[in-house]
């Protein structure tokens, strides 16, 4: 595949034609896998569609705040330019808020949006990684690939519904925090940002705490029917 193609007077990256083929894959897989109602499923695919779509903008917005000046004299070259870590960690922060905020709002099940988001995010990377790997003939961590592998095949054949409140905070601070440990053997990325493992940890710590305070609240609901 070609590094590059040429669109009118854009430049439209190999690599972000692999990330929207990637995120397809990733809602698609979502579909495929979940084990929410016909009525859920709907619900839930739309929410992972706004909150990605929000991430996108808030990507945007970072790339553009951070360069600020570079956006007000040339605004096409910054969109062209890549966005760094920097943009991320904003970006994340961002939505972060924005679904907060939705949450408080609506009255979506937190542990179906861990759920699709889980799913979404890993399958997504894998193909991204895949496809960096075997189209674009880029460098990528094999112990990143096999670990996404092993986390997928993990969700997909995991069936026990009346432990889910832990399992997928389990699965967060796993991700997280393997993460950390892959980085001391290799690079590791997240849709092609090289990010800090300070990012990775810090993830991690909140899926081991959002598990701890499940299992606690859990532990009082059977005490108190008990």
């Amino acid at each position: 595949m070609q590094q590059a193609i040429l669109l009118g007077p854009f430049v439209i990256r190999s690599s972000d034609i692999l990330l929207i083929i990637s995120l397809v894959t990733g809602f698609v897989f979502f579909l495929l896998t979940t084990t929410l109602s016909k009525a859920l499923r709907r619900v839930y695919m739309q929410l992972l569609i706004d909150l990605m779509s929000f991430f996108i903008l808030a990507l945007i917005a970072a790339k553009v705040l951070l360069r600020i000046e570079l956006f007000l004299s040339d605004p096409l070259a910054v969109l062209a330019h890549p966005s760094h870590a920097n943009a991320f960690y904003l970006a994340t922060l961002i939505s972060g808020l924005y679904a907060y905020k939705k949450f408080r709002i609506h009255s979506f099940s937190p542990h179906f949006v861990i759920d699709g988001v889980i799913r979404l995010l890993l399958s997504t990377n894998f193909v991204y990684l895949f496809g960096l790997l075997i189209l674009l003939d880029r460098q990528v961590s094999i112990y990143q690939l096999t670990f996404h592998v092993v986390l997928l095949l993990v969700i997909i054949f995991y069936q026990d519904s009346n432990h889910r409140y832990l399992f997928y905070p389990l699965i967060v601070g796993i991700w997280g925090l393997g993460h950390v440990i892959l980085s001391l053997f290799s690079q590791v990325q997240l849709f092609g940002f090289y990010l800090s493992n300070y990012y990775y940890f810090i993830i991690g710590i909140v899926g081991c705490i959002y598990l701890y305070n499940a299992y606690k609240s859990h532990g009082k609901e059977n005490i108190l029917k008990g």
